[in-house]
């Protein structure tokens, strides 16, 4: 699809399944950030991956989640390391670290073995560290 002379891919609503993909993102870059880039739907991954755009849904990975600076998510979140820079609407359980970035903005509980967030960032929720 080209539009604006831009190329992208439209994703219909749905699953992602990206097992065995090396990286991936979904959305643009940031700075062709706008409210027109979503999915919504179950995305699951094995690799590092970063979230461009809007995403409405659940999140399941067995590996890095980065939320960029001009996304906003809202979803459930499990990775095993999940790093905020956009904002996050929904609860993240990571199994090594959450870090909220300056940038961040985090809107439902946390649940992880380790917990930063940057001076300036935002945490409304409740946050159980585990072993």
């Amino acid at each position: 699809m080209t539009q604006g002379g831009v190329e992208g891919l439209l994703i219909e609503s749905g699953n992602i399944d990206l097992v065995g993909v090396n990286y991936g993102f979904i959305g643009g870059c940031c700075l062709c950030c706008n409210d027109n880039v979503y999915f919504t739907g179950n995305i699951k991954f094995i690799k590092p991956f970063m979230i461009r755009g809007k995403v409405n849904g659940k999140i399941d990975a067995t590996s890095d989640l980065v939320i960029d600076s001009c996304s906003e998510v809202n979803a459930d979140i499990n990775a095993v390391r999940v790093l905020i820079k956009g904002k996050v609407h929904g609860n993240v359980t990571a199994r090594d670290l959450v870090f909220v970035s300056a940038t961040g903005i985090l809107d439902g509980d946390i649940t992880s073995k380790r917990v930063v967030l940057e001076p300036g960032s935002t945490f409304s929720g409740r946050c159980t560290m585990v072993k």
